[in-house]
């Protein structure tokens, strides 16, 4: 269904499928307003790039600019569309979809905002734009749960002992700051908990005995994404 309706914007517009290079969608972009709003985008959005198409599909915005755009500019528009669509009130934060390959990449974006997004923003709440990899650390956490309370227990249970998180619940709350909100910046999460910095490093530095690995370190850090992304969606 994506692939027919963008299709058909694509033809009206005369936009090439190759314009489809950097994307943000906005979801649940609905309201009296959402007219005058998407005009406002469009006008934001200009002042950096190209915008090759601007439409509404299931009450979700895109946002699709071409040209071959740095990583700096991108945040720029991100900034741009997050400010104005946090001024609106719009329930969800916008998501980036940079670097796209064509309609294939689109497709499965869109798919993923469907059915990820809000999961996506209560595991990462201070971010002011999604990435695709944050949905689909929400999609991976979300099909954890919908396996049933005995299995993921049991699995939760363990991460849970390995880390001593029973014995110090701290340590829980300090991963995932730190992972999910701070970009693994020691100075951002001790703000973030209003802690000192050194109390945030001997933390990091007692998990770190526990698991063996560097916090934050890839792939050694997956399942600690995993395990406090969980923690986050059944609060």
């Amino acid at each position: 269904m994506i692939r027919c309706v963008f299709i058909n914007c694509l033809v009206f517009f005369h936009v090439s499928v190759n314009e489809l290079q950097h994307v943000w969608i906005i979801p649940q972009f609905v309201g009296q307003e959402s007219s005058h709003h998407k005009e406002q985008l469009v006008d934001e959005v200009s002042r950096f790039a190209t915008v090759s198409l601007c439409e509404r599909y299931k009450d979700m915005l895109f946002i699709c600019v071409n040209g071959a755009l740095s990583a700096r500019l991108i945040a720029h528009i991100s900034k741009s569309i997050t400010d104005l669509t946090a001024l609106w009130n719009y329930p969800v934060s916008p998501i980036v979809c940079p670097h796209l390959l064509g309609l294939s990449d689109l497709r499965s974006a869109t798919e993923l905002v469907q059915t990820n997004a809000a999961d996506a923003a209560m595991i990462f709440p201070h971010d002011e734009c999604l990435t695709i990899g944050e949905l689909r650390l929400a999609q991976k956490c979300r099909n954890m749960i919908a396996r049933g309370t005995t299995w993921l227990n049991s699995v939760l249970n363990a991460q849970r002992r390995l880390i001593d998180v029973d014995e110090a619940p701290e340590l829980l709350e300090t991963i995932a700051a730190f992972l999910l909100d701070c970009n693994c910046s020691v100075v951002d999460t001790a703000r973030q908990l209003f802690v000192h910095p050194n109390t945030v490093k001997y933390r990091l530095g007692k998990i770190e005995n526990l698991v063996g690995f560097k916090v934050g370190t890839m792939p050694d850090s997956e399942w600690l994404y995993t395990l406090a992304g969980i923690s986050r969606l059944m609060q």
